[in-house]
């Protein structure tokens, strides 16, 4: 755990790191052309870069000089797409060195499904075997795959799973950052309550029904042992 933490921790300065020089190497040209004279200029001729008709004090007439161009936009878009394709690829790359390491263990959890309030079905895989083990009260074994095909089905896709189990969540979170995907978010988020309030009331009001239900059939079982 402590390994891969320090690998993500490197990961991430990598890429700042790559990022900064990129951007800077596409603002660099502009800077520079921002203005005339040098520090040496200065030194040689001070009255010239202290004098207010010194063209240096005068705003430049050319808007290519002050603004970024068409291409300096495509070169920080090409940027952004190369970063973000190198962590795409470092990540993969620290999954299956971390998928690699789990396959050396002894005993590993493939994944399964909750049937019920704290009752499950998993699947682990004990050395060369698989074992359908159910979890509730108590833990018992319901099922030995012993099917070579079965057992390659499920370790593929459960290699599919961890393929995409790490990088997908990073990218998720550089998603979610866009405007309109956060206030599609919000709006869930806001909606949510408000289904879970409807659906409560709907429970409510057919429990009542139910109940009505049963107590005038009481009632009219009742009037009729009376009779």
């Amino acid at each position: 755990m402590g390994m891969t933490y320090f690998r993500r921790s490197i990961l991430s300065f990598g890429v700042i790191a790559i990022l900064v020089l990129v951007l800077n190497s596409t603002f660099v040209n502009v800077t520079f052309a921002e203005g005339n004279e040098t520090v040496n200029d200065c030194i040689q001729n001070p009255d010239e870069c202290n004098s207010p008709d010194s063209p240096a004090a005068e705003p430049s007439s050319d808007p290519a000089a002050v603004s970024l161009s068409a291409w300096d936009y495509i070169k920080m878009v090409l940027a952004l797409l190369f970063v973000v394709a190198l962590l795409y690829i470092v990540l993969r790359w620290i999954n299956r060195n971390n998928r690699s390491y789990q396959r050396n263990q002894l005993v590993q959890n493939l994944g399964g499904v909750s049937i019920g309030q704290q009752k499950s079905v998993q699947v682990i895989q004990v050395g060369k075997s698989l074992l359908v083990v159910g979890v509730g009260e108590d833990i018992s074994m319901l099922k030995e795959i012993k099917d070579e095909e079965e057992k390659a089905t499920i370790l593929q896709s459960f290699d599919e799973k961890q393929d995409f189990s790490t990088p997908i969540p990073y990218i998720s979170e550089l998603i979610q950052k866009i405007p309109f995907r956060s206030a599609t978010n919000h709006q869930n988020e806001t909606n949510s309550p408000q289904f879970g309030a409807m659906l409560h009331k709907r429970l409510d009001e057919i429990k009542k029904k139910r109940k009505d239900s049963l107590s005038s059939m009481e009632s009219s079982r009742k009037e009729k042992d009376d009779q």
